[in-house]
């Protein structure tokens, strides 16, 4: 492996296409710091609270615990920045040392460089870089995807023995362990990969491979993610004989028990084609996937006729079908900070199209030279998508920050710190940041015309960035109430990190109370005059 990362390392190319769009989509988050949603919460994910150990999550507990960044703190965001860059650069890495030995080393260093550039910069990782942390389990897990990967391919070689065979599988599963511990939906990106190898093998076999032997090598893959699976339930089980179970997380909530099978199915189709395709009217990394998906498909169909390998039809479809794979296992369209699959997926599909390119064009430099450009051209767009929309997040925290500031200031000097505060209402994000996430699916023509054709979804203005830059103090207004019963408690949280030591988290009887006496009341939205009321047990703030 040491001599697969100094091929690729030891390139000063390689490096630029990958160090480079790495420093532009990252660079400003890293050396900056925000406060977002679960950003002040670590003691009760990942500290005393345990609920990451509680819901089968231990691999998050992992990482914090072996790269050092205790409850994943505001504080810790540069180096949790940094490490989270670094391990994803290194899984780009990994990857392009098994697409070297897949290919039989046939792909061009451009095209591992396109395939690294796209992989890295791939605007939908703003989504999951939201959750301090979390970052580091995504691009940890994506490097622990590819090493299991690596050990695999290494292990089914010839001329090794069947103890290096044992040792790299169980090696394998340990890595698919933590992964499935840490994000579940990286075991998606896992699955991918299986189908990509088994598809480029099929386009670079001498003779035409049998169904046998292709579900044999794919099995060999699936037993060490079985065997992750399992490991992580053994894990599971364990902890939870000292903790008790907490509630489902989002990965692991299955709503085929609930519903009619047919009924959830058109919901689930209907999602997906809205999520996953239509949103690309507005949202970059979904329009990526939205022209990747056919573009892959033709290619699929076209080498499938002309090599006479009906079997690339079959793993192709198993490329297609894991980019839903989760939403497929939980019968509900997957949220996009689940969707690290995709990254993979459109990274393939342009390394793909750019080799066959190459090969069209071996002969003609002015077009070979067009394609390349169009290809940093595209990295680029990425990547300064990317930091854009990091960028705008943190002016969402800070003008957030700015209202918690103000407000805190005026509490603690008119109404002091012994009665408890209520906050009720929503607070919303100014123009300023939501114009860069929402849009009204009427204004863009393609949307309109489906719309006009279907009963799918409403023309309201959708937040088509689902987790960034969502608004921290309305979130913590009712953070974790459905579990606890209580309400404050991460506003609570979110004030003292500014320095104000003001009790806020109150029963769900008395939020109720203080919501009727706003409403009954007439209050205006805060800062307006009026906003914030002297209840005499409390003291009530309406944000709007």
């Amino acid at each position: 492996m040491k001599q697969e990362f100094g091929y690729f390392l030891k390139n000063a190319k390689f490096r630029a296409a990958l160090g480079l769009p790495l420093l532009l989509s990252y660079g400003y988050a890293i050396a900056t710091t925000r406060v977002s949603i679960d950003s002040l919460e670590g003691d009760r994910y990942i500290g005393t609270g345990g609920v990451m150990l509680s819901t089968g999550r231990f691999g998050m507990n992992l990482w914090a615990a072996v790269l050092g960044y205790g409850r994943a703190e505001p504080s810790y965001a540069f180096g949790i920045g940094l490490l989270a860059a670094l391990l994803l650069a290194l899984a780009a890495v990994s990857f392009c040392a098994l697409l070297r030995k897949a290919a039989q080393d046939r792909i061009s260093m451009f095209g591992y460089g396109l395939f690294a550039c796209l992989f890295v910069s791939y605007p939908l990782m703003n989504e999951i870089w939201e959750y301090s942390g979390a970052n580091v389990c995504v691009c940890g897990g994506y490097l622990l995807d590819a090493a299991a990967l690596n050990l695999l391919w290494d292990a089914r070689q010839p001329g090794v023995p069947w103890r290096g065979r044992a040792l790299r599988m169980g090696a394998a599963a340990l890595c698919l362990m933590v992964v499935c511990s840490s994000y579940e939906s990286l075991a998606a990106v896992f699955v991918l990969a299986v189908f990509a190898l088994l598809t480029l093998e099929q386009l670079l076999a001498a003779e035409r491979p049998r169904l046998a032997a292709v579900l044999t090598e794919g099995l060999w893959y699936a037993a060490a993610l079985v065997g992750g699976l399992c490991l992580r339930v053994l894990v599971t089980s364990g902890i939870h004989l000292v903790l008790p179970q907490a509630a489902a997380n989002g990965a692991t909530e299955i709503l085929w028990a609930f519903y009619p099978f047919v009924y959830l199915a058109k919901l689930l189709v209907k999602g997906i084609l809205i999520n996953y395709a239509l949103r690309g009217c507005f949202y970059l990394p979904i329009a990526e996937l939205a022209v990747a998906v056919p573009v892959f498909v033709a290619l699929v169909i076209v080498l499938a006729v002309r090599k006479k390998r009906p079997l690339l039809l079959l793993t192709g479809a198993g490329m297609l079908l894991s980019l839903v794979l989760l939403s497929f296992v939980q019968g509900k369209c997957s949220p996009y900070r689940t969707c690290q699959v995709f990254a993979l997926f459109v990274a393939l599909a342009g390394l793909a199209v750019y080799e066959l390119l190459r090969r069209a064009a071996a002969r003609r430099a002015v077009l070979l030279g067009s394609v390349q450009l169009l290809a940093v051209l595209l990295c680029l767009h990425q990547a300064m998508y990317l930091n854009h929309l990091l960028a705008v997040d943190y002016q969402r925290s800070e003008q957030e920050a700015a209202v918690v500031r103000t407000l805190g200031t005026e509490l603690v000097r008119d109404y002091g710190t012994d009665k408890p505060v209520v906050l009720v209402g929503r607070y919303t994000l100014g123009e300023n940041i939501t114009r860069y996430t929402t849009a009204d699916p009427m204004q863009h023509p393609l949307y309109r015309i489906f719309r006009e054709h279907t009963s799918w979804e409403s023309g309201d203005t959708v937040k088509y960035v689902e987790t960034n830059c969502n608004s921290v103090l309305n979130w913590s207004v009712t953070a974790f109430s459905e579990v606890d019963d209580v309400y404050g408690q991460a506003a609570e949280h979110l004030f003292r990190y500014y320095g104000f030591a003001l009790d806020m988290t109150h029963s769900a009887a008395l939020h109720e109370q203080a919501q009727t006496y706003a409403d009954a009341h007439d209050l205006p939205g805060y800062p307006r005059a009026g906003a914030i009321v002297d209840c005499g047990d409390y003291v009530l703030v309406n944000l709007q």
